[in-house]
C-alpha cells in the first residue's frame, strides 16, 4: 500500500465501474423523469393557463402566427418532431442506439423551428417546470454523448455468421 492511499477507500478501477453504473441509473431516471414531465406539461396546459389574467388568456387563445402560409407545414414538422422526441426517450431509456439519436434530431429541430413559431404566453409555473425540463434533457444529451455512458448508444452491427 501507498503511503497517501486511504486504507478505507477503494482501489480506483472499482470506482469508475461505480461511476459508470451510477451514471447509467441517471440516465435512465432522467428520461423517465423528463417524460413525466412533459406529460404533466402537456396534460394540465389548459389548468395552467387559468393563472393568466383575462387579457393574456385571451391573447393565448388566439396565436398570432408571424407567417400563416407555415402554420400547415410546421405542424406536421412539429408531429413528426414529437414523435422524435417520445420516441427518443423511450429508446433511451432502453438503452437502444436509435434512442439517443431521435432525442438529438428533436432538440436539434426544436431549436431550428423556434424562431418560425408565434410569441408563447405562459404562466410563471408552467415556464418553471419547463425550464426544469430543458435542464433534464441537457443532462440527458451530456450523458449520453460525452460520458462513459455513451458506449452503450454505440450502434453494434450484426456479427456475419448471424
Amino acid at each position: 500500500m501507498h503511503q497517501n492511499q486511504d486504507p478505507y477507500r477503494p482501489p480506483r478501477a472499482t470506482l469508475v465501474v461505480d461511476e459508470r453504473i451510477a451514471m447509467k441509473a441517471v440516465t435512465k431516471w432522467l428520461a423517465i423523469g423528463l417524460l413525466i414531465a412533459e406529460l404533466v406539461l402537456v396534460g394540465l396546459g389548459d389548468w395552467f393557463a387559468r393563472f393568466l389574467p383575462p387579457t393574456l388568456q385571451e391573447a393565448k387563445a388566439t396565436p398570432a402566427w408571424p407567417m400563416p402560409s407555415l402554420f400547415l407545414p410546421l405542424s406536421v414538422i412539429g408531429g413528426l418532431l414529437l414523435v422524435c422526441f417520445f420516441a427518443g426517450l423511450l429508446g433511451i431509456i432502453r438503452y437502444k442506439w436509435w434512442g439517443r439519436l431521435l432525442f438529438t434530431i428533436f432538440w436539434i429541430g426544436d431549436l431550428l423551428l423556434l424562431p418560425l413559431l408565434p410569441p408563447l404566453i405562459r404562466p410563471a409555473l408552467e415556464v418553471s417546470l419547463s425550464e426544469l425540463t430543458l435542464l433534464a434533457a441537457g443532462a440527458i444529451l451530456a450523458l449520453t454523448w460525452l460520458s462513459p455512458v455513451s458506449q452503450l448508444y454505440v450502434r453494434v452491427p450484426p456479427s456475419p455468421g448471424a
